[in-house]
């Protein structure tokens, strides 16, 4: 019997579609030209009449996606152990998704062999793609978005490994949503084309064990990912990273109670190691300006400190008063909607630009202010309330309350919330202002 592509009408249209075919024992020798099944996936053609290659090379040649065959009981199985491991490995070479042959599973590793083999020689320059290809093609999130969704979802993907699999090569950039990724002793020498700084929520990646000797090209990439706060590079011969990651990633999102990657292989990341590091390494990009290299690190070191005593998104509420303070900066509290730095010798604060949900403002009693700069970063806050820049304990002072009545504020019943009307002649005002400078 020969399976010939039955083209009458639809029909045929129906066949190039079928996922799975089975045709057991119906004496079957070959398929004829025009049988072409583009989607197939699974095929048993078991106790048939098929007696080489070429009575299945029509299927071979038209169905890519092919994952499992069965031409058990067949002529073309009746062999040696040696011709059938040929047979296997030619029809390997050219279905780079069958998986496994007559119900026995075929290993990546032995998939990869028989491209080396018997590929052509376009496969073979691309044997480390298919390599990483196969392997990925292994991961559970993988295999199971197959019957519902025949076409590639990588966004799925939430982690990935993959541990002595011979790697070179590897691409995540499509994988959008990975949080963790393990491809520790493979044989992996760059990772500057793999697309990591495509995956902003990455958090894990263990590379231990591999040939990574550019210090530089590997930690410029953990820059582009934002959430990283592990990294295990151990292994890589040569390989000093450890600085250079922690200045590289000094402004991810870090935890809760801490900016930046937290472990590098098993050691944690202390205060005083982030602080030291970045200042040493200002002073390298800065020209060894001492004096602009401890203001940074200053800065930094009141950052980490801040966050990790109250942490800093779930943070609505900051309240230090009469602290000795001389200069803030806010930028991290996104969620805060209270400030409170009274009666300190502050002649500096920043980050209130981007604070969006705040509405009240404390910063009375900080003669040194600079209180100009204060509102230039005010005019995006639309929900801010009350704001109090006045100074008491001084009546000479430029901001002195005109009513001392209203100079102290003991609760919050008594805070000056400013009204509607004042809101709408303060607009029309800088209007004006602004049209009259114009």
């Amino acid at each position: 019997m020969i399976v010939r592509n039955l083209a009458n009408g639809g029909f045929f249209t129906f066949l190039c579609y079928l996922f799975p075919l089975i045709l057991k024992g119906c004496g079957i020798k070959q398929f004829a030209n025009g049988s072409r099944f583009l989607v197939l996936r699974f095929v048993d053609l078991s106790q048939n009449s098929i007696k080489n290659s070429s009575g299945i090379k029509k299927l071979i040649k038209y169905s890519p996606w092919l994952e499992f065959l069965n031409i058990s009981g067949n002529g073309i199985s009746a062999c040696t152990e040696l011709e059938w491991k040929q047979r296997c490995n030619r029809l390997l070479s050219t279905l780079t998704q069958l998986e496994n042959i007559n119900a026995k599973v075929i290993p990546v590793n032995d998939r990869i062999g028989a491209i080396s083999l018997y590929g052509s020689t376009h496969r073979k320059q691309q044997l480390e793609k298919i390599r990483w290809e196969l392997h990925l093609d292994t991961l559970p999130d993988v295999r199971a978005s197959r019957l519902i969704h025949p076409g590639w979802q990588p966004q799925g993907i939430l982690q990935i490994q993959f541990n002595g699999c011979q790697l070179r090569h590897f691409y995540i950039g499509s994988m959008v949503n990975l949080n963790s990724l393990d491809l520790s002793r493979n044989l992996l020498t760059d990772i500057s084309v793999c697309g990591i700084e495509k995956c902003t929520y990455l958090q894990y990646c263990n590379l231990s064990s591999n040939q990574l000797t550019r210090v530089d090209a590997t930690c410029q990439m953990f820059e582009f990912t934002p959430s990283i706060r592990c990294v295990v590079l151990s292994g890589n011969i040569g390989l000093f990273y450890k600085k250079e990651l922690i200045y590289r990633t000094r402004n991810g999102c870090g935890t809760n109670r801490s900016l930046g990657i937290q472990q590098i292989d098993t050691d944690m990341i202390t205060i005083n190691e982030r602080v030291a590091i970045i200042h040493e390494y200002e002073l390298k990009t800065n020209g060894s300006n001492q004096a602009n290299a401890t203001k940074v690190s200053s800065e930094l070191r009141w950052k980490l400190l801040i966050i990790e005593r109250i942490g800093h998104k779930q943070l609505q509420n900051i309240a230090f008063p009469k602290s000795n303070i001389q200069m803030v900066d806010v930028f991290c509290f996104k969620n805060i909607e209270i400030i409170d730095f009274s009666g300190n010798d502050l002649f500096q604060f920043n980050g209130l630009r981007a604070l969006y949900s705040l509405r009240i403002l404390l910063l009375q009693d900080n003669p040194k202010l600079d209180t100009k700069s204060i509102v230039d970063q005010l005019d995006q806050l639309e929900s801010l309330e009350s704001i109090n820049l006045s100074v008491n304990g001084d009546q000479s002072h430029q901001r002195y309350p005109k009513n001392p009545q209203n100079s102290q504020y003991k609760s919050i019943g008594t805070w000056n919330v400013i009204s509607s009307l004042e809101r709408v002649e303060a607009y029309r005002y800088t209007k004006h202002w602004v049209t009259t400078i114009e």
